[in-house]
């Protein structure tokens, strides 16, 4: 089971943050699930940098 398989179960019609591991500008992004389960994805939406802590 996916480390955060318990935790995935609780998402269902919510917006769930993810930090991407090498961050910069891409011609074309990839978006790769790596576990064999049913996933229903309505929407992706990429943001801009977090703003620096003052």
């Amino acid at each position: 089971m996916h480390p955060l398989g318990a935790l995935m179960s609780c998402w269902p019609l919510q917006t769930r943050p993810f930090l991407i591991a090498t961050p910069g500008v891409y011609r074309k992004y990839r978006l790769r699930l790596q576990t064999p389960t049913r996933t229903q994805l309505a929407e992706i939406e990429l943001l801009g940098p977090r703003p620096e802590k003052p």
